[in-house]
């Protein structure tokens, strides 16, 4: 038996974090200055026409005629953000005691 309230806030929860997450992707692109490349748009597109079987002109023209464009070029943009942060992280990692033998 599904228990659909705690399916539906978990699924909230969910999308809320990835919101945020965007939110912060946004932001940081605008901070320093992220921005997507025609180049980059139409690789993405490619890969998309590639998997749909389709001409990346015929892709194109569907994206903007749905105005799916704008997504993919906020996709780009926030990939290029995270990858930005992931190049500037600051990663220590430091050796634990195994439980017990602190």
């Amino acid at each position: 038996d599904v228990d659909w309230s705690d399916f539906r806030e978990k699924q909230q929860a969910a999308a809320e974090s990835d919101l945020r997450g965007t939110f912060i992707l946004d932001r940081i692109a605008e901070v320093e200055n992220i921005e997507e490349t025609d180049e980059e748009v139409d690789k993405e597109i490619e890969k998309l026409a590639a998997r749909q079987q389709s001409s990346l002109t015929a892709m194109k023209a569907r994206l903007t005629k749905e105005g799916g464009l704008d997504s993919i070029k906020r996709q780009v943009r926030n990939r290029k953000a995270l990858d930005f942060v992931i190049a500037s992280a600051d990663i220590r990692t430091e050796k634990a005691d195994p439980p017990g033998m602190a």
